[in-house]
């Protein structure tokens, strides 16, 4: 844990590459400490159909984070914190000559209504 769901306008990928951005993210949330780095899943959904305000023209990136329970409010906003400041800085060549909309969401899930089973762990030391 967490997921990682960054949203954003195809036209984002006219500025910057979405891969690297996608890899900023998922490293930002490595460097809180707060999760394991075999925790982490991240993905990017590129949309082609949306508008932001008025404009077809203008772009938009949304992350969320999806969290286990039972992290204090203090450890939550240092994560919200962190993972946006990276996310601002990664896009600030974008934002400074592009309309563009940048934000992020922690939701916290609740641990009765969730279930996972993995085993990346063996699969990681199978491949070695």
């Amino acid at each position: 844990m967490p997921h990682i769901t960054i949203e954003c306008s195809e036209n984002v990928e006219d500025h910057v590459n979405v891969d690297k951005m996608l890899r900023c993210v998922h490293d930002a949330a490595i460097e809180t400490g707060i999760f394991p780095p075999d925790g982490i899943r991240s993905r990017v959904h590129i949309l082609e159909h949306y508008r932001v305000a008025e404009s077809g023209k203008n772009a938009f990136v949304h992350a969320v984070l999806r969290i286990g329970p039972g992290r204090d409010a203090e450890t939550k906003q240092r994560v919200l914190d962190h993972v946006f400041g990276e996310l601002t800085e990664f896009l600030q060549k974008m934002y400074d000559s592009h309309p563009l909309a940048i934000s992020i969401e922690l939701q916290e899930l609740d641990a009765d209504l969730r279930r996972n089973k993995n085993n990346l762990k063996a699969g990681a030391a199978a491949a070695r």
